[in-house]
């Protein structure tokens, strides 16, 4: 019986990460096309990639998740950008220059 119970707990929790992890996916997904668009340069879809995971702490512990994503200015090049979120909530956008390596 407690085994079972434990089971179900530990997939529960499993359910609950990935739930959580699609939607901060999603967050820094929005927050790069954002900062693209308001930077007049190419947002390159399907290159949001998890980059960091840590604990942070804001009031009570949270998941800090870095995403970093791809950007063009003109199709040819690409740079990086850097969205950090905790929990659900951005707190860090950033496009880094081209042509450097972060």
């Amino acid at each position: 019986m407690n085994e079972t119970l434990i089971a179900i707990a530990l997939i529960a929790v499993a359910i609950w990460f990935w739930r959580e992890s699609l939607q901060a996916r999603e967050a820094a997904t929005l927050a790069g096309r954002r900062i693209c668009k308001a930077n007049d340069v190419q947002f390159l879809d399907e290159t949001v990639a998890l980059a960091r995971m840590s604990l942070g702490w804001n009031g009570r512990a949270a998941l800090l998740r870095s995403y970093r994503f791809d950007y063009s200015t003109d199709g040819a090049d690409r740079a990086t950008g850097l969205v950090v979120v905790q929990g659900r909530v951005i707190v860090h956008v950033q496009l880094h220059a081209p042509g450097t390596l972060h």
